[in-house]
């Protein structure tokens, strides 16, 4: 009798001790588990509102540009190598004119298959085409150059001039031969930035040969 008590009491001791190992280990797991819990990725300072602005460029932008102007976004686009203007001349413009404000235009559209029978060829002697415009010669000369947002969204030569076209603030913007694409601009007011504005002249003769605007060898300069 006391060996059979002997062997029950070992077996006794034998459980409580597998309990009491096992029960002492499961707070040290849920101890592991909260403290691997309490050690969380340190959370990242809010970013710099103008860092977004802060485009990787050739030159430095003017020191007194306006940050978030339209033109951030087009340069943007261009550095990405999302834009088809290919122009070399165009970049440095658009850097410099983040100094310049928007302004207001009321804008038209034409092209060479027009009912007012405008014909082929631009008052700088070239073919109409997409990407040239028409201003008044008074405050634009020829190959002055403008950035005009929707619905063009587009960099603009002033190689043409027209009767209806006066003041400064009024362009006609050419789609070409595409009469359908000038009747859909109608007659709208759109933002625009001037680039480079070329001395208005009576007489434009035409258009010189591998002909570019000055292109400033940095946002601070005023010409090429």
């Amino acid at each position: 009798m006391r060996r059979t008590v002997s062997l029950a009491a070992a077996a006794v001791l034998l459980l409580s001790g597998w309990l009491t190992a096992n029960y002492a280990a499961q707070p040290a797991e849920s101890q592991s588990a909260a403290d691997t819990a309490a050690v969380a990725p340190t959370p990242l300072p809010p970013p710099d509102p103008e860092s977004e602005y802060l485009i990787p460029l050739p030159f430095a932008p003017p020191a007194n540009r306006i940050f978030g102007h339209p033109l951030e976004g087009v340069i943007a686009a261009m550095r990405a190598g999302k834009s088809t203007e290919s122009r070399d001349w165009v970049l440095p413009l658009l850097v410099k004119a983040l100094a310049e404000p928007m302004r207001r235009a009321r804008i038209t559209g034409y092209s060479s298959r027009d009912a007012d029978g405008g014909g082929p060829y631009t008052r700088w002697g070239t073919r109409v085409r997409w990407g040239i415009c028409a201003a008044d010669p008074v405050y634009w000369g020829p190959g002055s150059v403008i950035w005009m947002g929707d619905p063009v969204q587009q960099v603009l030569v002033v190689e043409d001039t027209g009767s209806a076209v006066k003041g400064r603030d009024r362009f006609d913007v050419c789609t070409g031969d595409n009469a359908a694409s000038s009747a859909k601009i109608g007659s709208r007011f759109a933002n625009y930035v001037p680039l480079y504005v070329s001395p208005p002249r009576r007489h434009w003769g035409h258009k010189p040969e591998g002909w570019r605007p000055p292109v400033p060898r940095s946002a601070e300069d005023p010409g090429g």
